[in-house]
């Protein structure tokens, strides 16, 4: 069985459907991220796999547990709280405390100086948490999410609103994770971020998933046509007419030529063809759908 396992997952609210029968299977060690538009059910779906909403039907299961199950499993699955719901009269030791004795975790005062530094909390530890900026709060719901070493770590919207030096920390720190074996389970609508840390990736849309799977591999399945740019110095009697009957020309210019091309195999023939024609190649450029063009599309 996988790490999390869901099928036919739908949830609604009085006639509004807002998921729609979701199938998703998540093994060990993969680091997916979740991206849709506002509204598409992200925040449902996370909030349903960490028990804070009830689902509508189908089944779901995580760490080989099914959803009611989740309580035998629960030091196993790391869940970053909703900010806005922070104790805030508590001190961030004290939060931390509380949440793991929930897990009937003992930390004592070096473990959670230690967590404070992981997260990069640059407060004391002895601040309440009502006067933490919105990024300290991120911050100290992350620390509560990590801090047992979870198998499975559960993120919404982690970095957002987050200055960008904590940005580049937090993303360091849930790659590290994910090397160590957590399997990481991230909404997020930054798709920048998605691309460097995730390998798999889910687009919801609708309540449906648009698109799921590898990265690399849902780029592939959408990569409908292939540019390829290549920078070059022509010669004068250069005649590019042999190969427009071949490739697609796009773009000719003092500097470069862009072909569109049917397929990556095709491109060697075509750098063959522009040396066998005189053509000095100083680089090629392989323009690929990106994650952009599919969220959009």
């Amino acid at each position: 069985m996988g790490i999390v396992e869901i099928r036919d997952l739908r949830k609604s609210y009085k006639n509004k459907v807002v998921l729609n029968g979701l199938n998703l299977d998540i093994r060990a060690g993969e680091f997916w991220g979740l991206v849709g538009k506002n509204g598409a059910g992200k925040s449902t779906l996370i909030n349903i796999l960490c028990g804070v909403v009830n689902k509508s039907s189908g089944t779901f299961s995580i760490c080989n547990a099914e959803e009611t199950a989740l309580n035998t499993v629960k030091r196993e699955i790391g869940i970053m709280p909703d900010v806005s719901e922070l104790f805030g009269d508590m001190t961030g030791s004290e939060f931390l405390f509380y949440m793991m004795s929930l897990k009937r975790k003992h930390l004592n005062k070096k473990d959670i100086s230690s967590l404070f530094e992981k997260v990069e909390l640059n407060v004391s530890m002895k601040a309440k948490i009502k006067t933490y900026s919105f990024g300290m709060k991120k911050k100290i719901a992350i620390a509560q999410a990590i801090a047992d070493n979870p198998k499975l770590l559960i993120l919404d919207e982690p970095t957002s609103g987050v200055d960008p030096a904590s940005v580049i920390h937090l993303q360091n720190l849930f790659e590290k994770l994910n090397q160590g074996g957590t399997t990481i389970f991230m909404a997020s609508h930054n798709l920048d971020e998605i691309n460097r840390l995730c390998s798999h990736i889910a687009i919801l849309n609708r309540g449906v998933f648009q698109v799921s799977g590898g990265i690399e591999d849902v780029i592939n399945e959408h990569t409908k046509k292939i540019i390829v740019k290549i920078q070059c110095h022509r010669p004068d009697d250069f005649n590019i007419s042999s190969l427009i009957d071949r490739y697609s020309l796009l773009e000719a210019t003092d500097l470069y030529l862009v072909f569109e091309v049917k397929a990556q195999s095709d491109i060697p023939h075509l750098i063959n063809a522009l040396v066998s024609c005189g053509v000095s190649i100083f680089s090629v450029a392989l323009q690929k759908t990106t994650l952009e063009d599919i969220f959009l599309s």
